[in-house]
This record gives structure tokens, C-alpha cells and sequence, in this order.
């Protein structure tokens, strides 16, 4: 509960407008809507922990990036293989402001649930107006950020075929593979 109170304070002002969190377990409003906020709220933690999980993605491409430097020469492999690091880098970063877009759109619509929810049940008034088109704007930044992960996505899979070719034929022409399974 701690961190979506954290979020709700973060979230503040959706589109210039502040909307004001509303209690789930607010008597005044139906089940129906008490599932629908809880939902938006579960959403945004859902994020959260999306972010963090892409986080950690991100620092282990790093850190197999610097293992595989200090692993020693592939031979003819190297190339392919640095080649296939540095998309594999870029992919968890593009993967990594995905979730971030999508972390800022749950944050969206959990605004624009709290915003409709209120204005429905006379709890308070707001220019919903702003408060869609801010949660449509987070809707397109995500779907860009989703475009260009997937992009990078089929770069690595080039990349990651190139090193194996590569590497077939350095370890076919007697070449040392060890330097790749060292951990």
C-alpha cells in the first residue's frame, strides 16, 4: 500500500490537472467500481515491477558484456559476437524504457479511473477532457517505445545468427571455443 500511495504522490499532475486519489473501500461507491479502481491500481504496481525486472535484465546484459571482454579471442567470432552484445545492450535498454512507458501509462489510467470514477459518483469535478488526452499520450509513448524494442529485437536476432555462423565455422576450422563458456 506504502508504494502506491508513493505512485499516487508521484502521479500528481496528469495533464496539469491534480486528481485526487479515491479509497477503494469507500462505502459510497459500488463494488463495480471499487474492482475497477483496484484493477488500475494493480495495474501500476504491475509496472513497477516490470521496471525493476527490466532493470535487472539490463544490468545482467551488462555484466555478461563484461565477462565475455575479459573471456579472451574467439578469432574470426569476435566481430559477430561484439556485434551481438552491443544489440543484445541495446535491446534491454529499449525493453527497459518500454516498461517505463508502460509504468507512466498504468499511471495514466489510473488517473483518468480515479477522474472518471469521481465525476460519475458526484464525489468531485474534473475536466476529464485532459486527463484522456494525457492517458492517450502515454498510450502512444508506449507504443513507440514497444516499436522500437521490437525492432531492436529483430537486430539482434541478425546479429545473433551472424555470430553462429561465424562461430560454426571457427570451431569447424579447429579454432578455441572455450573462451565463450568460460563464466
Amino acid at each position: 500500500m506504502r508504494e502506491l500511495w508513493l505512485v499516487l504522490l508521484v502521479m500528481g499532475g496528469c495533464g496539469g490537472i491534480d486528481v485526487q486519489p479515491l479509497d477503494i473501500h469507500d462505502p459510497r461507491l459500488p463494488r463495480s467500481d471499487r474492482l475497477f479502481l483496484a484493477d488500475a491500481e494493480d495495474a501500476v504496481v504491475v509496472a513497477r515491477a516490470n521496471v525493476a525486472e527490466a532493470d535487472a535484465v539490463r544490468a545482467e546484459v551488462e555484466r555478461w558484456r563484461a565477462r565475455r571482454a575479459e573471456a579472451g579471442s574467439l578469432g574470426a567470432a569476435d566481430g559477430p559476437l561484439d556485434e551481438m552484445a552491443s544489440a543484445r545492450a541495446r535491446l534491454a535498454g529499449l525493453e527497459h524504457e518500454a516498461a517505463q512507458a508502460d509504468a507512466d501509462l498504468a499511471r495514466a489510467r489510473l488517473a483518468l479511473a480515479y477522474a472518471q470514477t469521481a465525476v460519475r459518483r458526484d464525489l468531485a469535478v474534473y475536466d476529464l477532457p485532459p486527463v484522456e488526452a494525457a492517458t492517450e499520450a502515454a498510450a502512444a509513448r508506449a507504443a513507440q517505445s514497444h516499436e522500437a524494442a521490437d525492432s531492436a529485437r529483430v537486430v539482434l536476432e541478425e546479429a545473433t545468427g551472424r555470430f553462429w555462423t561465424a562461430y560454426r565455422g571457427m570451431a569447424a576450422g579447429g579454432g578455441d571455443t572455450r573462451p565463450l563458456w568460460k563464466d
